[in-house]
């Protein structure tokens, strides 16, 4: 296999796997003549289990056919530095991450400096969508803080329009105010922002508001689970019957 077709994803089984799942099996993705159609495996709102379903199987059995082939072996090991690593040093065709990397990819001294685009992940069929799996850093005031007045206006400060903006120019952050996804001086240095907020219209959570304290759990059982499909170690059926299972003791 040629170093240029190597796949830089991250499938090591911890919960930034999660991340990578449901952004996967959310979208409708196409790598080559290898496709994933759209499915919908969550926990709802309404606390139905979704992962048991013919298109979910689909999903991960095409992934498995992945590793070794577009991806090597060692893929199911990954997080998001093995990832970056490979791809940076020029040795990917693409790769799936969170925006830092866009910012060490750009650096002056990275040898894919200025060689390199961001777009939405595929989707396949007019039906499709661009799905992404929500991430951020949340700002709080603890309820022991001596001075919660102070912390308060801190997190004002740091969410502000124009701290947000220096954050999006300089380190590559997504902002929280959509406005700034249309500023001329932050489109000037990340072009690829235009196409966030088409993005962020349409991810998906991840479902801990739904699970609340058992979310651990779920997220175990999902990344232990599928991490044993893609290493050939369980098939698809199996592992979404187990995450099922795991899901269905969190709810009614």
């Amino acid at each position: 296999m040629l170093v240029e077709e190597v796949d830089a994803f991250g499938f090591e089984p911890f919960e930034r796997f999660l991340g990578n799942l449901a952004d996967t099996l959310r979208s409708a993705v196409q790598t080559r003549r290898l496709s994933v159609l759209k499915v919908g495996p969550e926990l709802r709102g309404n606390e139905r289990v979704t992962i048991n379903n013919h298109n979910a199987v689909k999903a991960l059995d095409t992934a498995r056919t992945w590793v070794g082939t577009i991806s090597p072996e060692s893929v199911t090991t990954y997080g998001e530095e093995e990832a970056r690593s490979i791809w940076q040093s020029g040795n990917a065709a693409f790769m799936r991450n969170w925006p830092y990397a866009y910012a060490l990819s750009q650096a002056p001294k990275s040898p894919i400096s200025g060689k390199f685009a961001v777009t939405v992940l595929p989707k396949g069929g007019g039906d499709g969508k661009n799905a992404a799996c929500l991430g951020g850093w949340q700002l709080m005031v603890s309820k022991y803080s001596k001075r919660p007045n102070i912390a308060a206006d801190l997190v004002r400060y740091l969410c502000s329009a124009e701290v947000q903006k220096l954050r999006a120019i300089e380190l590559w952050k997504f902002p929280t105010r959509p406005k700034l996804y249309k500023d001329q001086e932050v489109l000037a240095t990340t072009p690829w922002f235009a196409n966030v907020l088409e993005i962020l219209d349409n991810v998906v959570a991840r479902p801990s508001t739904v699970t609340g304290s058992h979310y651990w759990e779920l997220s175990r059982a999902i990344s232990e689970n599928v991490n044993k499909v893609l290493s050939g170690g369980e098939s698809a059926r199996d592992a979404v019957t187990r995450i099922e299972q795991t899901a269905q003791i969190m709810t009614p």
